[in-house]
């Protein structure tokens, strides 16, 4: 019997002796604890505050949006611009022209007491239009205000209901002949809808434009015609439309935020970063805080912004974005490591921080107020970076 015990509890007791002796060593294995052993790296985290922060204007092109947007709201005042082919009826010389409407699909923009979407629509013709002409190019600083004192061809008031399809009927006798035929001169021609509301007060309606997905909500143009006695309906979607908006800051707006919307980008310089040429950038974020009271978003309750590299005082010189990772409900994080990377690996030339942009910009009205330098130290932009320095000397 004491022979049996002997043969199995040597073994047991050298396996127990042969497992401490290794756990002792992987004290030393590289990895496991490189802060300890400086031949091995050393890892260090470091954070870095802005030096400057700034909101920039920039244009807002909304013509492959498929919203459109009529109203004003915290700030923003959008019109609505149609390039309305008429010509596009068989016959067109000769055909006269009874009646002309234009239905818009409504999407649901705001359904808080914040918004009051009762207002008067106006419509206005346009007669610049060219046969070349494209949405996305157009923008508030690109279009004639002139247009605001053309003929007034429909006026419509606006109720308060967000689900209900408007109807603009559009006075033909403005833009036909005394025959009732389609005045030559306005072959290619567009309307200019806007609207007319109390100042300061939020009153704004979406509806679907012609870059929609369902082709249902499309706007659709109804033309009743007379050809050779004969009485016909004709339908078209719209294939070019766009929101104009402009922006001016309400008089509230403090001075420790910056922002990010359709009409302005982020500005972001940080410090030169004391980091050595030759470390390991293992992780690198910058972090933002933002005012859930203060930013808002028409149709898309998300918030999501790009960090693009840029230098100081220019627009980006690369198309490399970094795109936000959501944390919490007011704070967001973008992983920036390979820009801090090739930062500490170049002269002088790099960047030196970034551009923030919003990645709905194009598509939804909104605008996100981040808290700037001016903001107490736990709401301030921040740019943190782990990274690991190679051995000091080797074994």
């Amino acid at each position: 019997m004491i022979r049996k015990i002997c043969r199995y509890f040597i073994p047991f007791i050298s396996t127990i002796l042969l497992l401490t002796l290794a756990c002792e060593y992987s004290k030393e294995m590289p990895g496991a604890f490189e802060e300890i052993n400086p031949n091995l790296g050393e890892k260090k985290k470091e954070t870095f505050y802005p030096l400057n922060i700034e909101s920039r204007s920039r244009d807002a092109k909304l013509g492959d949006s498929p919203y459109l947007f009529l109203g004003q709201y915290n700030g923003y005042k959008s019109y609505i611009l149609s390039r309305i082919a008429i010509s596009s009826l068989a016959n067109i010389d000769s055909t006269v022209i009874n009646s002309v409407s234009l239905a818009l699909s409504p999407v649901k923009f705001d359904s808080t007491e914040a918004n009051n979407p009762q207002f008067k629509a106006r419509v206005r013709i346009l007669k610049d239009m060219e046969a070349g002409w494209l949405d996305s190019d157009i923008t508030w600083s690109s279009f004639s205000q002139t247009n605001f004192q053309n003929t007034i061809i429909n006026e419509t008031d606006l109720g308060a209901s967000q689900d209900e399809t408007v109807y603009l009927k559009l006075d033909v006798t403005k833009f036909t002949t005394s025959k009732g035929r389609l005045d030559s001169t306005l072959r290619y021609y567009g309307i200019l809808i806007e609207f007319e509301a109390p100042e300061g007060q939020n009153a704004m309606r979406c509806f679907s434009s012609c870059d929609a997905t369902d082709a249902t909500q499309l706007p659709t143009l109804t033309i009743v015609s007379t050809y050779n006695s004969t009485t016909d309906t004709s339908y078209f979607s719209a294939g070019y439309d766009v929101s104009i908006l402009q922006y001016r800051p309400l008089e509230n707006e403090t001075t420790q935020y910056f922002s990010v919307g359709n009409t302005l980008n982020g500005s972001l310089q940080f410090p030169q970063l004391s980091l050595a040429e030759n470390a390991t950038i293992n992780r690198a974020q910058v972090i933002f805080q933002f005012d859930t009271t203060r930013s808002f978003y028409a149709v898309n309750d998300v918030v999501s912004v790009a960090a693009i590299p840029a230098k100081w005082g220019e627009d980006p010189s690369t198309t490399i974005s970094y795109s936000s990772l959501p944390l919490a409900h007011d704070t967001l994080k973008i992983d920036v490591r390979v820009a801090v990377q090739d930062w500490i690996s170049k002269d002088d030339t790099y960047s030196d921080g970034f551009q923030i942009k919003s990645t709905l910009s194009d598509i939804d009205i909104m605008n996100i107020f981040f808290y700037n330098n001016l903001a107490d130290s736990t709401r301030r932009p921040r740019l943190v970076v782990e990274y690991t320095l190679p051995p000091s000397s080797l074994k």
